[in-house]
């Protein structure tokens, strides 16, 4: 079969062309934020791949390549994780989690193993609605775990990563439901193809300016200075230290601001930029400060963990778990076996 190009086909060609590009600048890039930079890079070859795919397949390349074909959709199984594990690592700082992946690598590894065992086209062409029925419910429930985790977590930044994401679901639910009730052809996918290219275009403007936008201009218009910072960080530790309201189960910044009387935009400033740390990472570390001193003590070699956990102001264990093992790279049970076998 020939190769033959259309206008959709080398527009998307241009377009995935450029997030390739823009995939390799962001991983080029100088920053602190390694982890997030990875993630959205991966994020955009992967959206890249997909282009290229589409585009080899309505151009007819495909049929030359005939042992690779479909490979690249596999890569539609990482959109979820990666939306969410970066809009994690931004608000709470999570490190990565390599089973969010496990279904991508069992489905790609999957693909391989029957492109050489089967024909590829017909092979994929029969399996193609449970392939696509099994990526929907997996992008519906990281939807899901992003709408929830942005009710507690989200700013402008992350609140855009979830509306783009909404927005490739939309467009997955719409090509879809199309095809399986017959009203388009399946050949024609433009419409998956126009929400990843505005995907692309955004992730890549934003995310190539994200240090500089959520660092420097975070806090362009604040009338504080670096002595009014330096004051209201030692205030702040006062009252810490003080009235311990990082034992309250429930504190909110708002509340915290309250007790140092200043705004909550202002206390937002003094942490991240006097203790470099987001409000929950700032208050989770003076919980784990206590839970600390309070496993040293020889009279609390019994305590559960549970236990503690509500004690020094989580409310639950596997928050309390997640926390100290971020600040102590140990997990609570292990810090204090070690602890109690030093005594």
């Amino acid at each position: 079969m020939e190769v033959s190009f259309n206008f959709w086909s080398i527009l998307f060609l241009i377009v995935a062309s450029q997030g390739l590009m823009l995939g390799i600048l962001l991983l080029l890039k100088k920053t602190s934020r390694i982890q997030n930079i990875q993630l959205l890079s991966i994020l955009i070859v992967s959206f890249s791949l997909m282009l290229f795919y589409y585009v080899a397949f309505w151009t007819g390349y495909s049929r030359q390549i005939h042992r690779l074909w479909g490979i690249p959709y596999s890569f539609s199984w990482l959109v979820g994780p990666i939306c969410y594990q970066y809009i994690r690592s931004i608000t709470v700082k999570d490190k990565f989690q390599y089973w969010h992946y496990i279904p991508f690598s069992v489905f790609l590894c999957f693909l391989l193993v029957a492109s050489f065992v089967y024909e590829p086209r017909s092979f994929f062409q029969a399996a193609w609605a449970n392939f696509n029925l099994l990526l929907v419910i997996q992008l519906m429930a990281y939807a899901f775990a992003i709408f929830r985790f942005n009710k507690t977590h989200s700013d402008h930044w992350t609140r855009l990563i979830g509306y783009l994401y909404f927005g490739f679901l939309a467009g997955n639910l719409t090509y879809f439901s199309l095809v399986w009730t017959g009203l388009l052809n399946p050949t024609y996918d433009y419409i998956i193809s126009l929400f990843i290219s505005g995907f692309i275009y955004s992730i890549g403007y934003y995310g190539f300016n994200e240090e500089q936008l959520f660092i420097k201009k975070k806090y362009s218009n604040s009338e504080l200075t670096n002595t009014a910072l330096r004051f209201l960080g030692n205030k702040l530790e006062e009252v810490m230290d003080k009235e311990k309201p990082y034992l309250e189960h429930s504190i909110s910044l708002q509340e915290l601001a309250e007790k140092v009387d200043i705004s909550k935009h202002q206390l937002s400033q003094v942490i991240n930029e006097c203790f470099q740390m987001n409000f929950f990472d700032f208050v989770n570390s003076y919980r784990i400060r206590d839970a600390i001193e309070i496993l040293k003590q020889p009279d609390n070699y019994n305590i559960k963990l549970n236990q503690l956990a509500i004690k020094v102001g989580f409310n639950n264990k596997v928050t309390f778990n997640n926390a100290f093992k971020k600040v102590t790279g140990k997990s609570p049970s292990l810090y204090k076996k070690g602890v109690h076998e030093m005594a």
